[in-house]
């Protein structure tokens, strides 16, 4: 994060006039909430990884401050706007900071992701009253945010023609009540056919955009998303021929933006949690609790291979003459569990496993 008497953004900008001084950036380049909580995402995206709970340990310190320093820059219980989604895609405008998403939404989702974070780092360290606080924080976030961005009498939340972005934010960081997800996953989709399944995030929102989705059961809108080769897609930057991920969703080749990116590339999450399914059972860490779960949708094979602390996991399936094949090969001393698309559940044992069902 940037030290307390770095410059402050102005504004939502990312025009660079490149007089600032050497190891200093302008604006909300030098201090955006997205990209600085990094300090937080990562050691508890480690942990849950790892399982190791000295990550959190060495980490816990910085992972606090950061999310408290925030508070420092919060006006009226919301966190200060920078980029945003950067780089967000279909309005029409030249690449830069979020016009679809307002920049203090995302930023106050990603204030209330880090309070979260910090709340179950504390309870795993044994450190309750630090959990209460943050538990408390998040709550209060919370309340900010439906103030500010939700519609009392629709539960819609506030944007600029796309929602996509705000509603995965809000649902991944758990700021709206349990009985507006089903709303806000659905106005997502809506969205999407309507652009005739564009997604619009950018860097920031993308990632969220894959959870909520995956995670509301709904990869077969990702499929349909995916599976488009137009401007703007995975498949249109592959006939363009590229092959490195750029900067951009259209892949601008005239020199302008990067053409060797890492930040659009959160569709390989789902690829390997969900297209192949291999995931941890919610809430495990270490990769001891396994879930092998494919969502094939109009796929009829697919393999992944995911070496992991506990070992290497092996999730091959493929869809012929009306039957659904599936193989996994599970680490030693892993429990794991087989979802076959029809929802049945099947224990996995160490080694090789083969399992089949009718295909529909």
């Amino acid at each position: 994060m940037a030290a307390p008497d770095a410059v402050r953004p102005k504004g939502n900008t990312g025009s660079d006039s490149r007089s600032y001084p050497a190891g200093r950036f302008p604006g909300a380049f030098n201090w955006t909430v997205e990209w600085g909580a990094a300090a937080v995402l990562l050691p508890w995206q480690q942990y849950q990884w790892t399982g190791d709970v000295q990550v959190l340990c060495d980490n816990f310190d910085m992972m606090r401050r950061f999310t408290d320093y925030i508070q420092t820059e919060a006006q009226d219980g919301l966190a200060p706007g920078g980029l945003g989604d950067w780089y967000d895609y279909g309005h029409g405008h030249p690449p830069g900071p979020s016009r679809f998403t307002p920049t203090q939404l995302s930023a106050t989702a990603t204030w209330a992701l880090c309070a979260l974070h910090v709340s179950c780092a504390a309870e795993v360290l044994g450190r309750p009253d630090d959990a209460r606080c943050y538990r408390e924080l998040h709550a209060r976030i919370a309340s900010d945010f439906q103030r500010h961005f939700r519609d009392p009498a629709t539960g819609t939340l506030k944007h600029t023609d796309s929602p996509q972005c705000a509603n995965a934010m809000a649902l991944c960081a758990e700021l709206v009540p349990t009985t507006d997800r089903l709303p806000l996953v659905a106005e997502i989709t809506t969205d999407l056919e309507k652009r005739d399944w564009q997604q619009t995030q950018g860097d920031v929102g993308h990632v969220y955009f894959v959870r909520t989705l995956a995670e509301a059961g709904r990869s077969d809108v990702l499929h349909r998303v995916y599976a488009r080769d137009g401007l703007g897609s995975y498949g249109g930057i592959l006939k363009k021929g590229l092959t490195a991920l750029p900067e951009t969703w259209d892949a601008m080749m005239d020199g302008s933006q990067s053409l060797n990116h890492c930040m659009l590339g959160h569709v390989l999450e789902w690829y390997y949690g969900y297209v192949a399914g291999i995931r941890q059972k919610p809430g495990a860490v270490g990769w001891k609790e396994i879930v092998i779960a494919p969502q094939p949708g109009p796929l009829t094979k697919a393999e992944a291979a995911l070496t992991t602390p506990a070992g290497r996991i092996l999730s091959r399936w493929r869809i012929q003459d009306g039957t659904f094949h599936l193989t996994t090969d599970i680490p030693a001393g892993t429990a794991a569990t087989a979802i076959l698309p029809s929802g049945a559940t099947k224990p996995l044992r160490t080694g090789l496993n083969h399992l089949a069902e009718p295909w529909k």
